[in-house]
């Protein structure tokens, strides 16, 4: 132990195995590869590929005069986004924005029903208003001939209640018996012309 030089020890490695030495934890993240000078590959530390926003960097090897000349070069793995987070995060906006959307359209939906039914409400008790307080008698028929509706100076009229004179059939025990075969024929020919009505008084 008298630091005389006694010998020499001589370790032979591979390009691979040179890079087979460096920690996994390293090579998890860069991607290591020794090149010659006309960048033919020697060794590689993974086959995986590196997208197209990895960064790169490279060195010169200085390993003797008798060894061609080395380049290292490193390739970094950037992290992988999370694409199914943020395509569950578009998903999410874009169902939440369908659903007020929704709502949104429903409440204009009820809003237009809502101001159409007050309409007609209003439509409706001002004609039977109108019709109740005229002394003429009104009635309406189905296209069966059957009565629909009665106003009330026709119930006074006739002395027959709303409730018996609603769904009779003609003849109508309010017509005179001698005119009776005159009446019926006066609807039909009323129902035929108004066909397109729907409904008619007689």
């Amino acid at each position: 132990m008298s630091g005389e030089v006694v010998g020499f020890l001589a370790v032979l490695y591979t390009s691979q195995g040179l890079l087979d030495v460096i920690p996994n934890e390293l090579k998890a993240h860069y991607r290591f590869t020794l090149l010659t000078d006309n960048e033919q590959v020697l060794a590689i530390s993974s086959d995986r590929n590196t997208p197209k926003r990895a960064f790169s960097n490279q060195t010169s090897l200085d390993i003797g005069v008798l060894s061609p000349n080395l380049t290292l070069r490193i390739d970094t793995y950037p992290p992988p986004t999370n694409l199914t987070f943020r395509m569950l995060i578009g998903v999410v906006l874009g169902l939440s924005v369908f659903v007020i959307w929704s709502l949104w359209s429903v409440l204009k939906q009820m809003q237009v029903r809502q101001e159409a039914e007050a309409s007609l409400r209003s439509e409706t008790n001002f004609r039977s208003a109108m019709e109740n307080s005229t002394p003429v008698g009104i009635r309406a028929h189905d296209m069966q001939k059957r009565i629909a509706y009665v106003n009330r100076a026709f119930c006074e009229m006739t002395g027959w209640t709303q409730k018996e004179l609603i769904g009779l059939m003609p003849p109508f025990p309010f017509w005179p018996d001698s005119r009776r075969d005159e009446l019926v024929e006066k609807m039909n020919r009323a129902l035929k012309a108004d066909v397109g009505t729907g409904k008619m008084g007689i």
